[in-house]
């Protein structure tokens, strides 16, 4: 009887332990590349796209999937923007530099 439940445990441990490993294997991927991405920002010693959205703080931009943003404030790193979900209702976000792709100045 113990060796039919040592034999049945033991494989499911370490199924579990292979399961968490793997999970743990992708979130610790994802964060390297961050860190590696972070540390050729670095080494080149200025954020082009930073630089540029530090110029249009207080300016209305369209960006593809919230429209037209006003640019609340920028660093490094971070966008603060504020947009209209509905008409008269507006919220603000705030959204990693690296993951625009694009947006669209507007002159007013």
């Amino acid at each position: 009887m113990e060796y039919f439940l040592l034999c049945s445990v033991l494989p499911l441990t370490l199924l579990f332990a292979a399961i968490l490993t793997e999970q743990y294997g992708k979130k610790s991927k994802r964060k390297l590349r961050r860190l590696k991405r972070k540390l050729k920002m670095q080494e080149k010693g200025d954020c082009g796209m930073s630089k540029i959205i530090d110029g249009l703080v207080g300016k209305k931009c369209k960006m593809p999937i919230y429209g037209i943003v006003t640019i609340l404030e920028a660093d490094d790193e971070w966008l603060k923007f504020e947009y209209e979900v509905k008409k008269g209702v507006k919220a603000v976000k705030v959204k990693r530099i690296d993951e625009l792709n694009e947006f669209e100045i507007k002159e007013d």
